[in-house]
């Protein structure tokens, strides 16, 4: 089992508004938090089951912003909601110029 940063466990982090969606019938809820003070290295994006059955997600963090992010699955996602998470993250982090 992965341990989760301080940052996550604890609770104490920046979000972005929960956005609802639906896809392939069901109903979900998507957001994504990051590290007060240290967003641009330290992220997380989470799903969770409308009917509070499940939960996935997906943690990245880095050293600084001239290394690439380490990335680690949490809840075991299927490949549907890696897509939705990675979607997630890359619309939240355009590339730089």
């Amino acid at each position: 089992m992965q341990r989760l940063p301080d940052w996550v466990s604890r609770g104490q982090a920046t979000s972005t508004p929960i956005a609802r969606l639906v896809t392939s019938g069901r109903s979900y809820l998507l957001g994504h938090l990051c590290k007060p003070h240290d967003c641009d290295n330290n992220q997380l994006d989470i799903v969770f089951a409308a009917d509070g059955h499940a939960a996935w997600g997906l943690l990245h963090t880095r050293p600084n912003e001239r290394q690439p992010f380490l990335q680690s699955w949490l809840g075991n996602p299927d490949q549907e909601m890696q897509a939705l998470l990675l979607r997630n993250h890359a619309a939240l982090n355009p590339p730089t110029p």
